[in-house]
């Protein structure tokens, strides 16, 4: 046996006859190998050396809630354990470091982050499967929101949107310590979150009759807007030759936006700064519940749907966008929908077309060029034409509209005069991000990681 083999055998030695000595003042850690156990509220749990180490309290900044030790070159076993609560304990390790390691709120140990993901959605329109109407909605959107009310109709006022005209960026953004919200403002911010996750959409009112409030919006809750080929924002008026029909005066069929891009925005910020001298009235209608009925009433179309990939473009001089996606999005292991890329403006069949591809001397082409597509498609479609479907709004100077782009589908009847709105969107893991850190802000509550309060609770309210 080497000499350094000898020593690393007395290293170990010591470290089994010191965890012998600690547990006689602690029964509740155990060492083997490179696991260290504790005994939690749940029964034994063997965590790995390393993981205790890195994630003692004082190994993170308690402000930034940013890891500062990180060179962990030793064996990071455990020589020492005290246990201060039901869930935390005080270790000593053999690098000489000594702190609390409290643990994980999930009683499963595993990652389980809260998202409003995880809350139901209502679906609405005449089908079935729905749960709600759309004069229902209709009612739903000109209810004013309050506890109880089950209204979605927002006060730009009561989101406290910017009334800092100095800077629209919020703290942490600046590098700064943290944003802190009264919890009246946070309780309508998330409230705003939920709506749009649970019917689709909601309505915010007494918005200013100034360009790039979307963009205001979008800073103050979730940080930035998500950006597109349009840039932060889009204007919508009618124009002379307009590249997209978006911006003539025309009748527009339902649809969603960007099908043409790889990432699909996800949250549109619609806002209206003039509406029409006549015409010009918004159209809506929750897509899943025209999905739903086709999974109802056509199974094999709606199958046909979610499988195969359709070609999207948007052509100018400036881009060639191209995209390609199902009709209907699946999770496959729920069969739940995700997501609805419908857009008969931007489906491309001329480029998916190949004559080349040949088997046994018949044309062998892209299914979304089939009879069998055309049908499930045409089936769909007659269900999205379907009135009852349907529910109309006009739009007001003042009023914006938040919409689940995955979702919901648009439209606009056709108008004369100098009708004018703005649009941007927002992205839903942002949205999220904003949502969760809003919880412990309407609670009072702070939250904790490793030990350390997270941001801030709620100012007042």
């Amino acid at each position: 046996m080497s000499s350094s083999t000898k020593e690393a055998t007395k290293r170990r030695v010591s470290r089994l006859v010191s965890h012998l000595k600690s547990s006689a003042t602690s029964s509740s850690c155990s060492a083997s190998s490179q696991y260290y156990t504790l005994d939690t509220p749940n029964g034994p749990v063997a965590f790995p050396n390393h993981f205790l180490r890195e994630n003692i309290k004082t190994a993170w900044d308690s402000n930034s809630l940013q890891r500062v030790d990180f060179k962990m070159w030793s064996d990071n076993a455990v020589q020492k354990c005290t246990k201060l609560t039901n869930s935390s304990w005080e270790l000593a390790f053999d690098d000489g470091t000594v702190g609390e390691f409290h643990l994980p709120s999930q009683t499963d140990y595993k990652f389980n982050v809260v998202d409003i993901e995880s809350q139901p959605q209502i679906i609405w329109g005449s089908s079935s499967s729905s749960k709600t109407s759309s004069s229902d909605m209709l009612n739903k959107l000109s209810t004013r929101y309050s506890k109880g009310t089950g209204g979605i109709r927002f006060d730009w006022n009561e989101l406290d949107i910017n009334k800092d005209e100095s800077s629209k960026l919020a703290a942490e953004q600046l590098g700064e310590g943290r944003a802190k919200l009264q919890r009246s403002v946070a309780s309508a911010r998330s409230a705003l979150i939920e709506a749009t996750h649970k019917y689709g959409m909601a309505i915010i009112d007494h918005v200013p009759c100034t360009p790039d409030q979307g963009i205001t919006l979008a800073d103050a809750v979730v940080g930035a807007v998500e950006t597109t080929n349009f840039g932060y924002k889009f204007v919508i008026k009618s124009v002379h030759e307009p590249h997209n029909l978006a911006f003539d005066s025309i009748y527009l069929q339902h649809h969603t936006d960007f099908t043409y891009c790889g990432k699909c925005p996800d949250v549109a910020l619609f806002h209206c700064l003039n509406n029409a001298d006549s015409g010009g009235d918004s159209l809506w209608l929750d897509g899943f519940a025209c999905a739903e009925e086709l999974r109802r009433t056509d199974p094999a179309a709606f199958d046909l749907l979610t499988k195969v990939l359709v070609r999207h473009m948007d052509i100018t001089d400036k881009w060639d966008l191209q995209a390609s996606h199902p009709t209907i999005e699946l999770d496959h292991s729920t069969g739940k929908i995700q997501r609805i890329y419908f857009n008969e403006r931007t489906r491309d069949s001329w480029r998916a077309w190949n004559n080349n591809q040949r088997n046994n001397g018949v044309i062998k082409n892209d299914p979304q060029c089939s009879v069998e597509f055309y049908n499930a498609l045409k089936t769909f479609e007659k269900i999205i034409e379907t009135k009852k479907f349907h529910m109309q709004t006009q739009l007001l100077p003042g009023e914006l509209v938040v919409f689940d782009n995955s979702r919901i589908l648009h439209s606009r009847t056709e108008f004369e005069g100098e009708r004018h709105m703005e649009g941007c969107y927002m992205e839903w893991g942002a949205i999220n991000a904003t949502w969760r850190s809003l919880q412990p802000q309407i609670s009072g509550k702070s939250d904790t990681y490793c030990g350390n309060v997270v941001g801030s609770t709620s100012g007042g309210t």
